[in-house]
């Protein structure tokens, strides 16, 4: 673009803004993946703002595009399920775009129907020419479809950790998009289209829920980082600056959401949470009017990876074992117990 076009690559951020087509370029693809050999995306990471810049240019497309599984045999599995997952997350998110239509529901949830097949298996042999093959059609799938559809926040915050803390995209990305779904399933358009993924990805539980689950046993499966705390460097207190970030970031404007900074940095803040050793607290005696907030707390202290909730009222513990069965609940040494039913309560739950 710039050999082309001149002037500073900061000058191209953003969509469509050069004048004309870049040098020609034969991409011979490595890895399944990034979509790139046919998009009219590139990003770049900029070392000065520590970020990524995204440019949407359809006079970025290359001329020659190829993709064989001989280049892509040798990579690890780290790598194969960093960019595997990236390519998951392409077709998931042009599924959820504004821009989605039949056309790129085709490739994406096709893509997805793949992805989830064959990614393990290229996870744990990189030999399996099947999984190499099937994997090389559905990232070029996928790409096809982000590249017509968009994109959305899972990653235009992938962006800005990505060129904060200099971490593997596909990493952030996979570690992001069960969160930033959650978040996402507050949009009605959202819930309809992800019952389309459950479909697609083939699960009994063809619910938004659903899919967040199997997302994240399928990261589990590949050994991918269940939250951002076990990514290296990456610091809490920079989320509002990354939030805003994320924000600016081109890939936003297909998004179905328009988030505030808050409701970014707090969607950030969540997947952050998922490991930690965090205890939820209940200090205060609910009453039966209380008792549905409270389990609607619960769960969601679940989901994003609460480790315990400390409770004083017997009806409370009731309320939360039936709630959240799996959350670990531990009793207050303020905990008054009036009832031989209460003593056995309390004696089954190891309090």
């Amino acid at each position: 673009i710039l050999a082309a076009n001149g002037g500073r690559l900061e000058d191209y951020e953003g969509e469509n803004k050069s004048r004309a087509p870049g040098v020609p370029i034969a991409a011979v693809n490595t890895t399944a993946g990034t979509g790139s050999e046919c998009t009219d995306f590139y990003i770049v990471t900029d070392p000065v703002r520590r970020t990524k810049l995204a440019m949407v240019d359809v006079n970025c497309m290359v001329s020659i595009a190829v993709n064989d599984i001989d280049f892509m045999m040798s990579m690890p599995p780290g790598l194969t399920a960093a960019t595997g997952m990236d390519a998951l997350t392409h077709a998931i998110e042009a599924v959820l775009s504004r821009g989605a239509s039949p056309l790129t529901d085709k490739d994406a949830l096709w893509a997805v129907e793949q992805i989830v097949r064959y990614l393990p298996r290229a996870v744990a042999d990189g030999g399996d020419e099947k999984a190499r093959s099937m994997m090389a059609y559905a990232e070029y799938a996928a790409g096809m479809a982000f590249s017509n559809a968009g994109l959305g926040m899972v990653h235009a915050m992938a962006h800005a950790l990505g060129g904060r803390y200099n971490l593997p995209h596909g990493v952030c990305n996979a570690v992001l998009l069960p969160y930033v779904l959650a978040f996402h399933t507050r949009c009605p358009v959202c819930r309809e289209r992800l019952e389309r993924v459950a479909q697609a990805m083939g699960l009994e539980e063809r619910t938004p829920l659903g899919v967040i689950a199997a997302l994240r046993a399928l990261s589990g499966q590949i050994g991918i980082p269940p939250s951002l705390s076990r990514l290296e460097g990456v610091d809490p207190a920079h989320f509002p600056e990354l939030a805003g970030q994320a924000l600016r970031d081109t890939c936003m404007a297909s998004d179905q959401l328009e988030p505030t900074q808050e409701e970014a940095a707090a969607a950030v803040s969540y997947c952050h949470l998922r490991g930690c050793k965090v205890n939820l607290t209940l200090n205060t005696l609910l009453t039966d009017r209380e008792l549905p907030g409270a389990a609607e707390l619960a769960a969601h202290a679940s989901g994003i990876g609460v480790d315990a909730v400390i409770v004083q009222d017997l009806g409370a513990v009731r309320m939360l074992r039936q709630s959240v069965p799996d959350l670990p609940i531990h009793g207050s040494t303020q905990m008054t117990v009036h009832s031989l039913d209460g003593v056995k309560l309390c004696a089954d739950l190891g309090m």
